[in-house]
């Protein structure tokens, strides 16, 4: 492993090494240890940032992002351990330490109920406090800020620095999301912990992932924490759907522009030791949007016409199922379940749109783990997970609508995996974890117009990772140091050869790298925190990519994996009250990603691409998100990106050398103001901007800028507050705009949103 690293990987491993046994040989003589973990007493789930201490010695500490705490050099005796935070009551338990001891403490916390003037301020201060705790720069978004209005998931991820979005147009269509100027491919995208990039390529489809069913999702610009155990040069995306609570359950309806429907509902409860839950999504919309036609012509303005959008209508029904068992006081046992299925037309190019080209979903994911603290003593926590996914489309164009030919099959990939995770708070200044992940991906091709049933395709992975964090200096410096190691075996059998899939010799290709990654977190004052991370990271060419399909593509088995060095440096700002104001946030980073082999597909001629390494890329940029709380009843929040994604390749004589690279803008705004009231609703505007930027290589075809304007507000019910209604109207101004050349997206629309709880 070390031999892989180079000289100067070398130097940063020993140093990093001996940093992380600094702490265990100075203080391996201390008296004694308490350690444990604060939960909350109506959900069981772990509390971060909760003050602990030890009466009457005065001493403590704070709890992780985990709920655990540890608190060294208790000399022996009897003690009184507290535990307290804002909303929850004190919390006292009685303790006897003996001589060098180490005991395990499991405080539980009850909420109490008060009424706070300002509940956004509350959320705010939580979504601060989640990015403060990690060196990565996080960006939290939480249910409370889209719950209550009709929008999507690719579009609440567009309003995030950093993150664009790229879709094929209207609720439901293809939608993929990319991170500081990254690729689709690049970037890890996972469903509850359980990854949804498959082999097979392509990016992850946001557009059938509905947000009812969300609880927060959270946002890895960079870099990749260890616990995911995967490689990527563009970070994560990480989706975690509603959290089981003790009895509550809610429901929403939504109505709008273009056919759009949408209901869904969902419950949850406990007992004794056992809780679950249960949320059902329906979406249904026309999609038949009117938009500007240049029939083929971009150039010559005088056959432009308007046309409604045809063979565009989609419907997606979800079911999300979780159960949760805690016995013996310190292990759990939780299954949880995701299903998904979904039915669209393809319409085509806006020029060439289609009639009858038709694409089936259907996906399952499933995943079992078990959780067992103090094991195999006091202060470690041992998890194991499996996990299943089933992912299957069905895709019809018997009249030759969209592809190059008529076209009916059925394509299924399947995915087995597992994960061992230890976790231990080593004394008072170290946590270590240790992970291992494999997975198995199966992709099975059918093609039932000429009754074949094609050669599959398999890959192999596997990922051992281990993680050194490190506390010092009074809590004010933290530091993080990850290695890993990661092994990929991909084998396709059977070739593509004059219209025809024949049998061939197994196709074998095998990768093998190690990455790294270090973070320092430095908080040098109360309001001031200083992030930077370094990391190297790597992708393996997919299934895509290698093997082509029976279109388009041309497939090259000649491709080498991706390699990206990541590098990121900001600080946060973190201002409480001040006259008027109530809290201000900002938050600025510099981001510099450099990347070596990178695949892009090269047009071939009019009706085929091929992938090639073209070389380097170089994606530096800043970011800067802030927001602020006015008088109690004003808040507003935004953010800015500029980026210069530029191409550094070699390829063919360096024709692409220094341009843009395809769908990076290079300026990105987006703005929020909200005029709210706690007892009565609120009025919210929206707006983006969008640089321009290009469709292709060349940098030849443009895509201009765009200006989005939205509006809306929510009415509370007087006589009962869990009811909710909203208004909302979406590009106000009709503006007429397209991620892809010939997909346009909708114009001027509508949508009403009720919502309640019981």
């Amino acid at each position: 492993m070390i031999s892989g690293l180079g000289k100067q990987g070398k130097h940063l491993l020993w140093f990093a090494m001996l940093v992380s046994l600094f702490p265990t040989i100075c203080f391996s003589s201390e008296p004694g240890q308490i350690t444990g973990q604060v939960t909350d007493t109506s959900t069981g789930q772990p509390l971060a940032g909760v003050p602990v201490w030890i009466e009457p010695l005065k001493i403590g500490t704070t709890t992780d992002s985990s709920g655990r705490f540890a608190i060294g050099k208790v000399p022996p005796g009897t003690y009184q351990l507290h535990g307290h935070i804002i909303g929850y009551s004190l919390v006292c338990k009685k303790l006897k330490l003996k001589t060098a001891e180490t005991v395990e403490i499991s405080l539980t916390m009850e909420p109490v109920s008060f009424r706070l003037k300002d509940v956004v301020v509350i959320s705010e201060k939580e979504k601060i406090s989640e990015a403060e705790h990690s060196q990565a720069f996080v960006a939290v978004i939480r249910a409370e800020e889209f719950e209550d209005k009709s929008v999507s998931l690719p579009e609440v991820l567009a309003g995030t620095a950093g993150v664009q979005i790229k879709t094929l147009g209207g609720l439901g269509s293809y939608s993929t999301v990319s991170v500081r100027g990254t690729s689709a491919q690049q970037v890890r995208v996972y469903l509850d912990g359980v990854p949804l990039n498959s082999a097979l390529g392509g990016g992850v489809n946001l557009g059938n992932i509905p947000l009812s069913n969300v609880e927060r999702i959270e946002v890895y610009k960079g870099t990749i924490p260890a616990k995911f155990g995967g490689s990527g040069l563009g970070g994560v995306v990480h989706i975690v759907t509603k959290r089981m609570k003790a009895r509550i359950g809610g429901y929403g309806l939504n109505s709008g522009t273009f056919g759009t429907r949408q209901s869904s509902v969902f419950f949850s409860g406990r007992h004794r030791d056992f809780n679950y839950l249960t949320a059902i999504d329906y979406t249904k919309s026309d999609n038949d949007f009117p938009f500007l036609d240049d029939n083929g012509t971009r150039y010559n303005k005088a056959d432009d016409q308007w046309r409604r959008r045809q063979n565009n209508g989609f419907q997606s029904a979800n079911f999300v199922g979780k159960i949760l068992w805690r016995f013996s006081g310190r292990a759990e046992f939780s299954v949880n379940n995701n299903f998904c299925w979904s039915s669209k037309g393809i319409p085509g190019r806006g020029s060439f749109q289609s009639r009858f080209a038709r694409l089936k979903v259907t996906q399952n994911l499933t995943e079992v783990s078990f959780l067992r603290r103090g094991f195999p003593k006091y202060g470690w926590t041992f998890a194991l997970k499996g996990f299943n996914t089933y992912y299957a489309n069905d895709y019809r164009d018997l009249e030759a609508e969209v592809g190059l030919g008529k076209q009916d099959s059925h394509n299924v990939t399947q995915t087995y995996g597992g994960k061992i995770s230890l976790k231990s708070i080593v004394g008072q200044y170290q946590v270590w974890s240790l992970l291992l992940k494999w997975k198995q991906e199966r992709f099975l091709p059918s093609d039932r117009l000429h009754h074949e049933h094609l050669f599959e395709s398999k890959r192999w992975s596997y990922s051992l990772a281990a993680e050194d964090e490190i506390v010092l200096l009074r809590e004010k410096l933290s530091c993080i140091f990850s290695l890993r190691k990661e092994s990929y075996q991909s084998r396709f059998y059977g070739d593509y050869t004059h219209g025809h899939w024949v049998k061939a010799p197994a196709r074998k290709r095998e990768y093998r790298f190690l990455s790294h990654r270090l973070g320092v977190k430095y908080k040098t004052l109360t309001w001031l925190t200083i992030k930077g991370n370094i990391g190297k990271y790597y992708r393996v060419p997919s299934f895509y990519e290698l093997f082509g399909d029976k279109g388009a593509t041309i497939g090259n088995t000649g491709l080498e994996p991706e390699r990206g060095l990541s590098r990121d440096i900001g600080f946060r700002v973190t201002i409480g009250h001040i006259g008027k104001i109530q809290e201000t946030a900002l938050e600025i980073a510099y981001f510099d990603n450099r990347m070596d082999n990178l695949i892009q597909f090269i047009q071939h001629s009019q009706m085929t691409s091929r992938p090639e390494n073209i070389g380097k890329a170089h994606i530096q940029g800043l970011e800067i998100t802030g927001g602020t709380n006015i008088l109690g009843h004003l808040r507003i929040e935004g953010n800015f990106t500029y980026q210069q994604a530029l191409n550094r390749s070699d390829l063919y004589g360096g024709i692409y050398y220094d341009k843009l690279l395809p769908n990076k803008a290079k300026r990105e705004t987006s703005v929020r103001g909200t005029v709210f009231s706690g007892d009565h609703g609120e009025i919210f505007y929206d707006y983006s901007y969008t640089d321009k930027n290009f469709h292709d290589l060349y940098n030849k075809v443009p895509i201009e800028r765009r200006v989005i304007h939205s509006i809306g507000f929510t009415v509370v019910c007087p006589w009962r507050r869990q009811l909710k209604g909203t208004l909302q109207a979406k590009n106000l101004t009709d503006t007429q705009v397209a991620d892809l050349w010939g997909y346009p997206l909708p114009g001027r629309s509508y949508y009403v949103t009720v919502s309640g709880a019981f």
